[in-house]
């Protein structure tokens, strides 16, 4: 009995001696995703532009899988009002990927176009639709579109060559300095 530190039980695994160690790695992203933040801030119009080219990428990709989904409808006039969205869709991404700087500046004009007519169509949609929850999908999808192209064309254009990457920025340093707090 020499001994006279006490004999703990282990249960649940978390003893004083085996409490787990916060990353140090964790800090180090959190900080750098922080500093990518501010960077990013300072120089909004270049995360704009990059942006631009993945909003580009991602129209084009949604495009078409909604063109593949089109001949999926129930009647002709649902491809048709489908394949419509879907070419309208991928205008959009092509313009923004061939003309990335110019379209940062256009850009909030084409998504609220592409956003307008998005939700006009997908509220004519609805009344084509057979089963309850697709119409009122539809409607819903339909009046978020309107009122999102609204709100985005009262602030046209001058907010177009920076205001994304600005966001994107945004979101960048609450994210580090989320992380960079739970790793304390």
């Amino acid at each position: 009995m020499n001994d006279i530190t006490p004999n703990v039980t282990q249960e649940s695994g978390n003893s004083p001696q085996h409490t787990p160690q916060k990353s140090d790695g964790s800090k180090f992203l959190g900080l750098l995703l922080m500093i990518l933040g501010v960077i990013g801030a300072v120089y909004s119009t270049t995360v704009t532009a990059i942006a631009m080219v993945w909003i580009g990428i991602l129209l084009m990709i949604g495009a078409t899988l909604q063109f593949i989904f089109a001949f999926s409808a129930e009647d002709a006039k649902g491809l048709m009002f489908s394949v419509l969205l879907s070419i309208m869709a991928m205008m959009a991404g092509v313009f923004v990927l061939a003309y990335p700087l110019k379209a940062s500046i256009f850009f909030t004009l084409i998504i609220v176009l592409y956003l307008f007519a998005g939700g006009i169509l997908r509220l004519i949609l609805a009344f084509y639709a057979q089963e309850k929850w697709v119409r009122r999908s539809f409607i819903f999808s339909g009046i978020i579109s309107l009122v999102l192209g609204f709100l985005i064309w009262s602030h046209w254009p001058v907010s177009g060559l920076w205001v994304i990457g600005l966001f994107i920025s945004i979101e960048l340093f609450f994210a580090g300095l989320s992380m960079f707090v739970r790793s304390r």
